[in-house]
């Protein structure tokens, strides 16, 4: 029978977002590369990953259940796709290679450091990099050109060891597990790389490499067998075992790929074809004993498991030296994902980049990670069932802003990608969730009001809409009358229908009065549609796609209005500037004019706060390349680019902003993304650029965002959305950096859950993780009955239940409670050692006589590490909703 609620308040039901409805968008955990190591606190196991462009490259102590970032010497600037532990002397390093040369992290240290001594400069694009398990011997690394390279400490660069290309990322790269430099040539010194099919093999530490017989055909096109991946048995010095992994386009369907593994089995002198794969093997891991004592083989396809015609093959496991292969029906425990890379595809040449690496207590344990575009799993058991993992926290604010409410507190607001929308009180030192009725678990970014002290009003975009906040402490200063959560009409003046979008960027006049009094003006640009100016508060929206000499208006990235801004007249509706790629522009009214093309992407924009014209037309830039950041004279007949930030190249700037007293303190703040906030006298030609707050006791937490205080002038406080929320200090170099403790909202949607239905009647396979129903709720009953978000699961079977985990002190699963619910039990386990932390139970049905929203709690007393477990229990017809779990702390 179908369940009462859908028929009461009409929910839309599929396996996952109907059209029509928001799409969902949540984050993207690409891993390119992983590499463990016992470099953690006492020996302790350390994870490096190399991942995309939001979140770099990471490491962790905790199993993943925070991260840290590595920084320094360039790298945060760079596009790092592989990483490595190197064993070898001096002293163990993780090595990274990126598009643009090598790193390397000292764990002992913390230091990064440029590795790329001995590569051409127009040859450092890394495509394969590779290290012995335990040995001493050489590094090897094989560039986009087919180049490879070998590095040996004594000799303090890389070396050319052989050259095949044409350019290709379609190579590999090998290294016996236990090369000795000292072993002479020989099994022990042995290493392979392989390019454009190709497959090259050293008995000497790659002092000279040979063509093998049977794969010595350079590959023409993607239709022909390319060698993407090759792996040393762990006991290969006395086994002599070596696989291969190919890759092809099917010669009859250019949309799919196929795959083969070959295997030697005397140290390379031939090969036999033993397996067949679906797609193409791009990632074959050796591992030692494990917990059954035998040595594993484990193997990964190109295309994501069950998507896009690659169905009914997981990560493969060979418990017999690579002659047989069984993925224990794993596959479907990839069913989770909605869609790969929730339809974000990854570019080829990136996506090829996987890994799968054993933990440090792997004979113990069975752990194991694999890495790739869509995102990082872990195996708890040697390879049988695989769960996702998340690195993009929830409390990541991808934007922040600010303000000083009516008692004079300066009031934070962050974006935070997973968690809705987060406010700090930063005089009174308290941090909330807003996410009761917020219709976007997932946002970009913000605006706050500058009259927020009487009209209380921010202004979000995220995953799927544009939705004011008003404060429900204040008496209601809006058009609408509205408290809390309200997505204004935006009715398109040129359509007459809701305009509707992504935005990436919102802000508001610096007049705007949220009460109506006077300026209702803002602005916001979503990658769906033109830039849009509202003039009523959100009632309607007018387009603004007139560009002048004709042509199509760009997505603005970056947008800014400067305060000489006023809606009175079309006289006065100007000085608007928008950034799309290398490209400034001015709004004049209603018509963009290009002022002025950098030549190199922008990637922040901000107003001098004196700017007036003719006097004073100054402009703020952040830039990819050149100068890194420029004042820009917005003078019509005689512009001018003053530039001052020579001295931050190799730094990845996110920001900038300038206090609301530059007239007479002329500093510029920049927010780089490892490195925090820095400043700059614009007024001193002989100026640098320095930190800003005590370096010392600022998190190696990457920066997202950051504002300054709107009473910067009396409180010079900075603040810094992170990606484990809000972290501030003083202008002032013995300032310490404070960080807030920020709750985590986690919507249903989040890559951490892992769902289960083992009595599910089609699933065949009970075992493994299986995806609950996905509904959606629109309007307003929907956002009052789904706290975060308009989405949530539905368990339907008896015996459902998922898990997470995560750091917390009390645990809130939140639901819906009333006639035709089930039961439920939230339980915790300490996630490191599975002691058993507490439970709740609750039966649903008998909460209430309507069905309404209910949360279940578990307090933990203290913050601990935890593994989450919700059961459900059903009689025939009842059904359990999963919106959110919050951990809080």
């Amino acid at each position: 029978m179908q369940p009462s609620f859908l028929l009461a308040f009409g929910l839309l039901v599929s396996t996952g977002i109907p059209e029509g409805l928001p799409k969902i968008h949540v984050p993207h955990d690409t891993v390119y590369g992983i590499a463990v190591g016992p470099t953690g606190p006492q020996g302790s196991q350390e994870i490096v990953l190399a991942t995309n462009d939001s979140s770099r490259v990471l490491h962790s102590y905790d199993d993943g259940l925070t991260w840290l970032t590595l920084y320094g010497d360039g790298l945060e600037n760079a596009k790092a796709e592989e990483v490595v532990y190197y064993p070898g002397p001096p002293n163990p390093m993780y090595v990274i290679g990126a598009r643009e040369g090598v790193w390397s992290y000292d764990p002992a240290t913390g230091i990064v450091s440029d590795f790329s001594a001995g590569l051409p400069v127009g040859d450092r694009w890394v495509v394969n990099l590779a290290a012995p398990t335990d040995g001493d011997g050489p590094l090897l690394l094989v560039t986009i050109q087919g180049n490879a390279y070998t590095w040996i400490d004594s000799d303090g660069s890389w070396q050319l060891a052989a050259q095949n290309g044409p350019n290709s990322w379609l190579s590999a790269a090998s290294v016996s597990p236990y090369s000795d430099r000292n072993a002479g040539p020989g099994p022990a010194q042995a290493m392979a790389f392989a390019s454009n099919g190709v497959l090259y093999l050293s008995d000497d530490n790659g002092a000279s490499f040979s063509a093998h017989s049977q794969f010595n055909t350079q590959a023409q096109s993607y239709y022909d067998w390319a060698i993407s991946t090759v792996a040393y048995a762990d006991d290969y010095e006395s086994s002599g075992v070596i696989l291969l992994g190919r890759i092809s386009l099917r010669p009859n369907d250019p949309k799919l790929d196929r795959g083969e593994i070959w295997r030697s089995e005397d140290f390379g002198v031939t090969f036999s074809l033993v397996a067949s794969t679906p797609s193409g093997v791009t990632t074959l891991t050796a591992t030692g004993p494990g917990p059954d004592g035998l040595r594993h083989f484990f193997a990964g396809g190109n295309m994501y498991p069950n998507f896009a015609g690659y169905f009914g093959t997981g990560i493969l496991r060979s418990d017999d030296g690579g002659l047989t292969w069984d993925d224990f029906g794993n596959e479907q425990d990839f069913t989770l994902e909605e869609g790969a890379g929730k339809g974000v595809s990854e570019p080829p040449d990136q996506k090829i980049h996987q890994d799968i690496t054993p933990a440090l207590d792997y004979a113990v344990s069975g752990t194991l990670y694999y890495g790739r575009g869509e995102g990082l799993f872990q195996s708890p058991n040697n390879g049988v069932n695989w769960a996702q993992r998340g690195i993009r926290p929830v409390e990541e604010m991808r934007d922040l802003g600010s303000a000083i409410d009516a008692d004079g507190h300066l009031i934070a607001f962050g974006a935070a990608y997973g968690s809705g929308l987060i406010r700090t009180d930063v005089t009174a030192g308290f941090t909330e969730l807003l996410f009761w009725d917020c219709p976007m678990a997932y946002n970009k970014t913000l605006a706050v009001s500058p009259n927020y002290a009487a009209d209380g009003t921010v202004l979000l975009g995220g995953q799927s809409d544009l939705t004011f906040w008003f404060d429900p402490a204040k008496t209601p200063a809006n058009p609408y009358g509205a408290t809390g959560f309200y997505l204004p009409p935006l009715v398109s003046t040129v359509t007459g229908t809701r305009v509707e979008g992504y935005p990436r960027v919102v802000v508001f006049s610096p007049n705007y009065d949220g009460s109506g009094a006077t300026d209702q003006t803002f602005f916001w640009n979503a990658w769906e549609n033109p830039p849009y100016r509202s003039e009523d508060g959100g009632q309607t929206a007018e387009p603004l796609d007139k560009l002048a000499g004709g042509g199509t208006v760009p997505t603005m990235e970056y947008m800014a209005v400067a305060p000489t801004y006023d809606p009175a007249s079309s006289a006065t509706k100007n000085d608007v500037y928008g950034a799309s790629i290398s490209k400034l522009y001015r709004l004049n009214d209603d018509t963009w004019t290009l002022v002025h093309d950098f030549g190199t992407k922008i990637l922040g924009l901000a107003v001098d706060p004196t700017f007036s014209r003719p006097g004073n037309p100054q402009v703020f830039v952040i830039l990819h390349a050149g100068p890194k950041v420029a004042a820009f004279i917005d003078d019509p007949t005689n512009p001018q680019v003053i530039p001052f930030g020579f001295d931050l190249v190799g730094l990845r700037l996110q920001e900038i902003k300038v206090g609301n007293d530059f007239g007479t303190r002329p500093y510029v703040y920049v927010g780089a993304w490892g490195e925090g906030v820095l400043r700059y006298d614009s007024s001193d030609s002989q100026a640098i650029w320095e930190p800003v707050g005590q370096v010392s006791s600022r998190p190696d937490w990457w920066l997202a965002s950051f504002d300054l205080s709107p009473a910067f002038d009396q409180d010079r406080t900075v603040l810094v959305g992170s990606q484990y929320g809000l972290v501030h200090a003083q202008d002032d170099p013995l300032s310490p950096w404070v960080a807030t403790t920020t709750e985590e909202a986690r919507d249903n949607m989040d890559v951490s859950f892992m769902t289960f239905s083992p009595n599910h009647p089609m699933n065949l396979q009970p075992g493994n993780a299986r995806p609950w129903r996905t509904i959606s709720m629109g309007g307003p009953t929907g956002q009052e009955m789904l706290p975060l978000d308009r989405n949530a699961e539905l368990a339907l079977h008896d015996g459902d239940f998922f898990l997470s985990h995560g750091n917390a002190r009390l645990l809130e699963f939140k639901t819906a409670a009333g006639p035709g619910t089930g039961r439920i039990t939230l339980t915790a386990t300490h996630y490191l050692t599975g002691a058993f932390l507490g439970s709740q139970s609750m039966d649903l049905t008998q909460v209430a006589s309507n069905l309404e929203p209910f949360s279940l709690s578990l307090d933990l007393q203290t913050i601990q590490p935890v593994m989450v477990r919700l059961d459900v229990e059903l009689d025939p017809g009842e059904y359990v909703l999963f919106d959110a779990l919050v951990f809080r702390r």
